[in-house]
Order: C-alpha cells, then structure tokens, then sequence
C-alpha cells in the first residue's frame, strides 16, 4: 500500500493489476468495522469494556455473512457473548460485547488482544472462495469512572389529540459516553410509563400541557431527566366552526444585543382569514424561556380578525440566549406551530460574537450590485462586505475575451485586450452615459463592473480566496486538450473588513469547482489548493475519460505545482475506472493533512497518507487542528430536528472506516422542524481563540416543513447558526449555543 501512494504522489501510473489487487485488500477491510475499542487510544474499564463491530459490503454490494463472525479475546472463544445490533428495519448491521473486569488487563501498554472475523456472504451459485476480513486490535485499558448516560426525548408531535397515537423517539438522540448499551424509561405524563426505546402512546381527554419525561440508564448511572412538553388543542366556543391560522412577523425573531437592564421587542401577528360567521381560531402560546415573555398566552380570534402579540426579550445575563417559542391551535389548516427566538446579552455588534477567533465569510445576494457578495462577521460580530467588485476584459471589436474578470490590463493580455474601470450604460435612463458601479445604469447594468461570483472560498484571515464558476475567462489555445474557463483570486483584507488588494492569481480549468487553503498568510509561504479538472484522450481501451489532479497554487505569486496527478487513485481506483469527481477539499491550518470527500467514495485522507474515514460522508466536514473530523449533519424525528456535530479520528479508522450509522453524536442541538426536515446549509470551523487548539464550529441549518407556506411567513421558518465547542485530542465536544437566525453558506 505504501509503495502505490508514493508512486500516485509522484504522477507514476502501476500496472492495471497492482491498482486492482490494492483495492481489493482496501475492500478487505470494510467488511468489519471496530467502532470500539479504538487502537492507539486507551479504553476506559469502568469496570468493562465496550467491543462494538459494524458489518459492511464489498465494492460490488456483497455484504458481510453475520453468522460466519468469530470473536476472542486473548485465547478465549467469546464469539457466544456478542450480541445483535439492528437498525431501525430491523436489519441487523453488526455485534457488541463487554469484556468483563476480570477479563480485563490493565495498564498503559496494549496488553488486551481482540481478534474478529468474518466471511463475506456466498452468493447463490458462485464457486469461488468468500472474502475474509479480519482485524486484530492491541488496546490499552485503564481505570476511570463511569459517566452518566444522556437522554433526548423527541416526539412526532407537539399537541395532544385524544385517541391518536403520539410517536415517541428516545434511541435517536439519547448518548453514552462509553458507548454502553442504553435502557429506556418514559413517564408520559399522565400516570403511564414505557421501557421501549421508541414507543407509542395514545393520551386520554386533556385539558392543559402535559410532561413527557425520558430517563436512560447505562445499568451504573442514570441520565438526567429529558422533558418534553405537549399542548392539547384549546376547545372551540359552542356553535363555531375552526377557521384558518396565518402567523406572520415582519422579520426572524432576532434580537441582536440587548443591555441585561434594558429590553427588546419583536411583533408576532395572528389571524384567522376564514370570514365565515361561524368561524374560530383559539391559540395556546408558549415560550420555553423565560427570558423571552409573549404578551398574551390566549387568543381567540373571530372571523377575519388580526392580533398582534408582542416578544419581549428581557435578558438576565450576558451572552447568546435563544428561546423555543411554541403555538397550539384550534383551526382547519394546522394545529401547531413552533419558532426560534434569539438575542444576545450585553453590549455587542450586530446579533454578538460568533465564538470564533478569525472572520467567518460567507455569501448571499448583494443588493444593487447584480450578484453574489462576500461578506463576513468579525469575531466581535460585526457584520462586514469584503467587496468582491471586479472589472472585465474588453477586446477591441469586442472580439474573444469580452467579459472575462479582471482587476488590472495583464489579465487581459491572453485574449488581446484591456481591464477598464468605466464603460458605458448600454440601456436604461443613462444609455451611453459613463458609468463604474451598476447604480449609475438605472435599469441597465455597467459593463465594466461586476461581482466576482464565488463557488467556493477559503481564508487564511488575512486573505479571502474566491474561485469562480466558469465561463469567467477565455482560453486563448483553441487546441487545448482542457479549456481554462475558471478564475481564482485573492482579496486582501484590514482589520475592518476592508478590501485593500485584490489579484487574480490563476485562471484554471472548467469544471474545477472547489478550493481550499492553508493557514499561512501570502508572504509567508502560504498555499491554495485546488482538485483541478483534466479531460483524458481516449486511447481506446479504457473506460476513463477525465481526472482531477491535486494541484497547489502560491498565495502571493500565483505559481502553480501539481501535487498528484489522479486524486481518486488516492481512494484505490484504477486508471481505467470512471472519474469520482471531489465534493469537498480541506486543509489542515499547518497544511501538513489534505481531506478530500468523494462523490461515490466517502471521505478520505489523502495526504501525506491514504486512510478512508467514512463511506457516507461526501460534505459539509471540517477538520479540527488536532486532525481529526468534525461532521454536520441533521436528523429529524417527527416534529423535532436535531442539529448534529460528529467527530471522527485517525484512531477510529485503523480497522474500517465508519459509516454514518456507526457515528454517534458528540453533541446535538435540538430545534423545532414541525414535522419537516432539518438540513445543513453550511458548516465552518476555525479556532476559538488566538493560540487556542480548541475549535468552534458554526453550523447553518434550516429547518424546513411542507405545507407550511400558507401557514407563517417566510421570516418565521427556523433557520439560524449553532456554535459548538470541540477541544483537542478528545472525541468530546459540546453546545456553546445559538448564534444567529440567518442562514449562511459559511466558510474560513
């Protein structure tokens, strides 16, 4: 294996033969995954230890034969002792056991020996010889106490309606810190209780809120207590008829910084629109903090009628402070409802500081200037533009070249012509006016002004890396076997935010769609990265007909070196095998690690070693300064959603990567989804403070529903960025909070 990657890294083809036996030894091993114990990390004996084992698939979806698995430890036979592991289908996807204290040999030194193994599944009339994957895992075991288990009660539902039943969901969200295997107890509230991990429950007549409590045990410690809350539908008056609830607000519930003595306020309407005589809307509103205090708890609306409900957030403290503020209807269209509120505690900019050491940058349509802007948040969480204006080449004739992105007249010398500042309004009010910035074209544009469209970008944090879509530059060779189409370029910033030197500093090819950097500023060395897209002649005899190479750019001269010449055969793939294009390329700050995630291939390290990490993972990862993952993804369980951070090290992936169902949470952030889905739109990570290896990750997400348009407006879907914390060499990680209700593609 080590002799293929130093012949990738060095651009040298192997024999079709070797490519293929290297991958087949790489599918070896994803037919047992060891998610526990980890090689290299000590196992806490508190007094067991945890063997868990997930089962996987061969390239050609051959899955593992769960009943050929074989398990010791040390010289004993302890295959009997592990247990089934099923999936929520039923499915069973792999084994767990303890290893009781006695068993157990303590110490610093890997003295404990594992050996498992398994055979991949025969397929029915195939006479050749199954697969084996075995592992071999040496661990150390220490002493250390037992940490106690923690629950996360979620529900399909946030109402009571008698006889229908409510879906409960405690296996989701609820985590051990060992990983020990979890025993479920649910009080519904009403003087009935539940073991099962996921159960259902039908609730009598109720006249007020009903507590839902869940408490899980790892047999040594209980968790605490997790509550949740359900409202039961206030009942119509006599004679009426349920009308239909709209809620409206004029913007996201986002307080920004308020003084702990002073307060602020955000208006909520509520309307009944049916105008039918007869018709009725009674609400029930909540909050869940009381920080955040509504005005009135009880509404009854007749027909056609509107209220207006003040959100008043006093805050007690300083820093972030969010709020779940719930409403429970008696209406025809939709019966609960559920927001986020936000605001921070002090005296801050904008909505307060993003708990990040560096500017965080990201995108969004900049008004008047016909595009998309970069902008920023400073620490402090002062909100920045980092004006990403350039001009375009224009080529006498308006000949080949028109239009591509410049700042200065060498830009514009491949295709003959000339980067002007001013042009003329072509139509509007102004036509053939002079013109600089689109403002002074009402109804038209200005030609020689326009917004360096990023598809993605990276920042060191003294610089902005922005690297276009194509189309943004002409390729001069019409013989080119791959056509440069795509620009990239540098902004340098001040301490403001402010723009104070840009430069194009390549023009690569088309399709090249992803960047990343390291964190060196330009003059000390500092490094682009980019997976570089190449067409392939067909030489008739395979299949291939494109390739990204690995390609690193100066930061401060724009001289280009080619890394390796083939990313995927990096993952094990032959050169005859099709194209799996990068999703997503990251860069360790020391630029000693290169990530990159895969279309079909997972995530993977690709330098300076090759090692498969995931399976599942095709984006929104980061990597923390210790180089180990950080994951962000979403999950939903019926009218809740959970705002998940995953962290994934070297270690874990000795024996196997790690599917998505073998990770577990090392924290959650739960928001209201009514009933929808919550997805990840952006996901950033960078230091907590200067010097610091601890890392703060900020999530973007949305959660979203179906059928709720006609229901609230578009500013009262959940939407917002979450701050964790994860510091270094540990899987823990925690909540810091809420941050924001903006939904931003983030980036440093």
């Amino acid at each position: 294996m080590v002799r293929i990657l130093l012949l990738a890294l060095l651009g040298l083809v192997l024999p079709t033969g070797d490519a293929g036996a290297a991958k087949a030894k790489l599918l070896k091993n994803n037919l047992l995954t060891v998610v526990t114990p980890v090689r290299g990390e000590p196992a806490i004996a508190h007094p067991f230890v945890n063997v868990i084992v997930l089962f996987g698939k061969l390239s050609d979806f051959t899955p593992a034969e769960a009943s050929s698995f074989h398990a010791r430890v040390g010289r004993s036979d302890t295959t009997p002792d592990f247990k089934p592991i099923f999936n929520d289908k039923g499915q069973q996807i792999g084994v767990r056991a303890t290893i009781p204290p006695e068993e157990v040999k303590l110490g610093r030194r890997p003295r404990n020996h594992l050996r498992l193994a398994i055979l991949a599944k025969r397929l029915q009339g195939s006479k050749t010889g199954r697969i084996r994957d075995t592992d071999r895992v040496r661990f150390a075991a220490i002493e250390g106490p037992n940490t106690a288990p923690t629950a996360q009660a979620d529900a399909d539902t946030e109402i009571i309606v008698p006889g229908i039943p409510v879906q409960f969901t405690g296996s989701k969200g609820s985590t051990d810190p060992e990983r020990d295997d979890l025993t479920y107890f649910w009080d519904f509230g009403d003087g009935t209780t539940s073991t099962e991990a996921d159960p259902q429950h039908v609730f009598d007549v109720q006249t007020g809120d009903v507590k839902v409590t869940l408490t899980v045990s790892d047999g040594q410690a209980s968790s605490p207590p997790s509550e949740l809350v359900l409202q039961a539908i206030p009942e119509l008056d006599p004679g009426k008829t349920a009308g239909v609830l709209r809620v409206e607000s004029a913007g996201v519930l986002e307080f920004g910084a308020v003084a702990p003595s002073a307060s602020g306020s955000r208006t909520i309407t509520v309307k009944n629109t049916d105008e039918t005589d007869t018709s009725q809307v009674k609400i029930e509103l909540a909050s869940i903090d009381p920080q955040f205090q509504l005005s009135e708890t009880s509404v009854s609306l007749g027909p056609g009628q509107t209220r207006d409900l003040t959100l008043t957030f006093t805050p007690s403290g300083s820093g972030h402070q969010d709020s779940r503020v719930s409403l429970v209807a008696a209406a025809s269209n939709r019966q609960a409802v559920s927001f986020l509120a936000h605001g921070y505690g002090g005296s801050a900019p904008g909505n307060g500081p993003t708990l990040a050491a560096d500017p965080v940058f990201f995108t969004e349509i900049a008004a008047g200037l016909l595009g998309l802007g970069t902008f920023g948040y400073m620490p402090d969480g002062t909100r920045f533009f980092a004006d990403n204006g350039v001009h375009t080449c224009v080529v006498p004739g308006n000949g080949l070249g028109t239009g591509d992105f410049c700042v200065k007249d060498q830009d514009c010398a491949a295709v003959g012509g000339s980067c002007s500042a001013t042009s003329t309004c072509p139509s509007g009010m102004n036509v053939g006016q002079p013109c600089a910035m689109p403002a002074d074209c009402p109804g038209s544009f200005c030609p020689a002004y326009t917004l360096f469209d990023p598809v993605d970008l990276c920042s060191d944090g003294q610089s902005l890396y922005l690297i276009s879509d194509e189309g943004t530059f002409t390729e001069p060779d019409p013989s080119a076997e791959t056509e440069r189409a795509v620009t990239v370029m540098r902004m340098d910033l001040d301490a403001n935010g402010g723009v104070t030197h840009k430069e194009i500093l390549d023009r690569t090819t088309t399709e090249t769609g992803h960047i990343a950097c390291d964190g060196f500023p330009a003059g000390q060395g500092g490094q682009l990265y980019v997976p570089e897209f190449h067409n392939v002649p067909d030489m008739g005899n395979c299949f291939r007909s494109e390739r990204e190479a690995l390609i690193k750019i100066n930061k401060n001269s724009g001289s280009t070196q080619v890394v390796t010449t083939r990313i995927d055969a990096l993952e094990g793939l032959g050169d005859c095998d099709d194209l799996d294009p990068v999703q997503q390329l990251e860069i360790t700050p020391d630029g000693a690690r290169t990530f990159a995630a895969f279309e079909s291939g997972g995530l993977w390290q690709i330098r300076p070693t090759s090692i498969f990490f995931s399976p599942d993972i095709t984006d929104t990862f980061q990597i923390h300064p210790d180089g180990s993952v950080l994951f962000a993804a979403g999950t939903d369980s019926g009218s809740t959603g959970l705002v998940n951070l995953y962290r994934i090290t070297a270690q874990e992936v000795e024996h196997g990567a790690l599917p998505f169902s073998a990770l577990t949470p090392c924290a959650s952030f739960q928001v209201p989804n009514n009933g929808g889905r919550t997805v990840v739109v952006g996901f950033a990570s960078d230091r907590s403070a200067v010097g610091s290896q601890t890392a703060t990750g900020l999530v973007s997400f949305v959660a979203s529903a179906s059928g709720l348009g006609d229901v609230v407006s578009s500013s009262l879907l959940v939407r917002g960025t979450v701050a964790f914390s994860a510091p270094p060499n540990t899987t823990t990680c925690s909540v810091t909070g809420l941050v924001n209700l903006e939904a931003l593609e983030l980036a440093f």
